[in-house]
């Protein structure tokens, strides 16, 4: 439930940044409702970033991204109060709500809907962060980057909303019908062959009762199945699933995104497995590492 709770959040910091990134006249949508021509149905809130008299739309964008974003970091990192965390989440649907309605239009169902859901989940205290308890490490164990406290599928998906920003707002795009074409048939590609090495993978781990999460204790090496040819298939899989994606949707900003992303995963993550690994299983995980690569 936690991570409904984080998309949720997510989505409304991203819906109100919008407003100070707003996408070119025509290219708005569903999940990124600002356009640079917008017009609100109150003459005095002016408009998006780039518009005259814009003071009131980008104080309450401001407002509920703020907000959104640190209802959203309470749900990981104890430093944000539990008590405060309804209301950092009522005051950033608010805001929003308030910004939504100024500029109502189809556009506007969306973020709409994410805001009435949240605020229906708080004030039935169906939602607290009481009952949506930190991820922090366990016992004796190291100290972590803080990043590492979201899940790396999660961090994935920033990445590839990221790119998605960026897309719209400096657009690359593939004109080339033959490019677009092989761009869609290796993304299906990728996509058949990332989704079950990600799964199988993850399933090993499950039927091995150990842990997924990077700075716990793992209670078993796992070196069997796509183990014996990288030793992060997982990663490897939702790789390919999001260059397959990005392949799919002729999208170049997610796939530079997806590098920075792999450089984080590669220098912050996959070195606080490994040495969680070699802690608990000394040689023989060391022997592992000289028989299969960290990646392929």
């Amino acid at each position: 439930m936690r991570w409904l709770i984080f998309i949720l959040l997510l989505l409304g910091a991203i819906f109100s940044l919008t407003a100070f990134m707003p996408a070119t006249a025509g290219s708005a949508g569903l999940l990124w409702p600002f356009v640079v021509n917008a017009k609100p149905i109150i003459d005095f809130v002016g408009g998006p970033l780039g518009q005259s008299n814009s003071i009131v739309t980008l104080s309450l964008a401001g407002i509920a991204c703020l907000f959104f974003l640190t209802a959203l970091a309470g749900l990981f990192w104890e430093a944000i109060p539990t008590k405060w965390w309804p209301t950092l989440v009522i005051v950033a649907v608010i805001a929003s709500l308030l910004l939504y309605v100024l500029y109502l239009s189809n556009r506007m169902l969306v973020p709409i809907l994410v805001n009435v859901v949240l605020l229906w989940g708080v004030l039935t205290k169906r939602w607290t962060a009481e009952s949506l308890p930190a991820r922090m490490p366990s016992g004796n164990a190291v100290r972590i980057h803080p990043l590492m406290n979201i899940p790396v599928p999660w961090v994935y998906v920033i990445a590839y909303l990221a790119g998605v920003g960026l897309q719209y707002l400096m657009s690359l795009t593939i004109s080339s019908p033959n490019a677009l074409l092989i761009g869609k048939i290796v993304g299906v590609v990728l996509i058949v062959g990332g989704v079950p090495l990600a799964f199988l993978s993850l399933g090993i781990f499950r039927r091995a009762r150990t842990t997924t999460v990077p700075f716990e204790k793992p209670s078993k090496l796992v070196t069997w199945g796509p183990y014996r040819f990288t030793r992060n298939p997982m990663y490897v899989g939702l790789a390919l699933i999001y260059v397959g994606v990005a392949g799919l949707q002729a999208q170049i900003w997610p796939i530079m995104s997806l590098l920075l992303l792999i450089i984080y995963i590669d220098r912050v993550v996959i070195p606080v497995e490994e040495s969680r690994l070699r802690e608990v299983f000394g040689k023989d995980y060391e022997r592992y590492c000289t028989q299969v690569r960290r990646w392929i």
